[in-house]
Order: C-alpha cells, then sequence, then structure tokens
C-alpha cells in the first residue's frame, strides 16, 4: 500500500464519519436554528459585543448546512468503505 493511498484512507475516514455526526448533530439538537457560528461568536466575543438575534434566513441556512454535511457525510463514508475494499480484496 502506498502513502499516497492511506492518505487518502485516513482523510475518508475522518471527513465522512465527522461531517455525517455533525450533520445528525445539528439536526438532531437544532443547533441550526439559534447556533451561532464560531468565527462570528469570537469576533463578537472579541470586540465585546453580544451576537445579532438569528434571522429566518440564518435558520434556512443553517438547515440547508446540517442536510449537506449528512448527505457529503454518508457519501464520503461510502467512498471509504469502497476504498478500504479495494485495498483489502486487491490480491
Amino acid at each position: 500500500m502506498a502513502l499516497k493511498e492511506l492518505g487518502l484512507v485516513v482523510l475518508l475516514t475522518l471527513l465522512g464519519p465527522g461531517f455525517l455526526a455533525l450533520g445528525v448533530w445539528n439536526l438532531r439538537t437544532r443547533a441550526w436554528r439559534d447556533g451561532v457560528p464560531a468565527l462570528e461568536l469570537l469576533i463578537d466575543r472579541t470586540i465585546g459585543e453580544e451576537p445579532p438575534p438569528r434571522t429566518k434566513t440564518d435558520r434556512a441556512l443553517g438547515r440547508i448546512n446540517a442536510w449537506l454535511l449528512v448527505i457529503f457525510g454518508g457519501f464520503f463514508s461510502l467512498c471509504d468503505f469502497a476504498a478500504i475494499y479495494s485495498l483489502v480484496s486487491e490480491p
């Protein structure tokens, strides 16, 4: 197994289940509804302000983000399984 293939498997192993878990967590806890992005929260706390309330557009984009994390996490997980299978099944 080449180092390049090992890097691909490690990357897909981190991205796939990581994105999937984050997306499911966002949907189950409804963090997309009232949650503030980490960078925005950091900037607001640095300058001493409270983050602004979430708008309807913020909530819609948060929900889309959560579903895209689930979709891409599932896709990357399937790619990971295929990569591992192809490495194991080689003669």
